[in-house]
């Protein structure tokens, strides 16, 4: 079993590492500038949420949870089910693969989600990665037949 703690200003680089991996892994042509600062931001607003990582800095897991407005990054589940989480982009890197570390992360962020009355935890599995989803069956995840679509807001 991995320890997990609450990232900080000193994983910045490791956590952006961790990041490059899973978005060049994943196929995903992000900015780098522009996640390398959302990052920052999420690490140095604690009022937004944490960045979970593991001992080692062989996972991260972004989640939207702080203990002052818990899951403000998820916000409110409309149809009844209250506050609800989302972990985002969650990697583990190769290498450290098979040995449980993703579930791990998982239960440890709902460790941290069940204090705070969140009664569910979202996340994403592209498609096209079936190996990638099959862990998240398994600890019973659903998938839904809804698709998750973005707006991106210009400043």
């Amino acid at each position: 079993m991995s320890a997990w703690r609450t990232g900080g200003p000193s994983d910045e680089d490791a956590v952006a590492a961790l990041m490059l991996a899973f978005h060049e892994e994943s196929g995903a042509h992000r900015d780098r500038a522009a996640a390398r600062k959302a990052l920052a931001h999420l690490i140095r607003s604690p009022e937004l949420g944490r960045v979970l990582v593991a001992d080692g800095g062989s996972m991260v897991l972004t989640v939207g949870c702080s203990p002052a407005r818990p899951w403000v990054a998820s916000g409110i589940h409309a149809c009844g089910r209250g506050r609800d989480a989302f972990i985002d982009e969650p990697y583990v890197r190769p290498d450290a693969r098979s040995r449980g570390l993703g579930r791990s992360g998982i239960e440890h962020a709902a460790a941290v989600c069940r204090p705070a009355g969140v009664p569910a935890i979202h996340l994403e599995v592209e498609d096209s990665n079936p190996d990638a989803a099959r862990p998240y069956d398994r600890m019973g995840f659903t998938v839904h037949t809804r698709r998750v679509m973005t707006w991106p807001l210009k400043a």
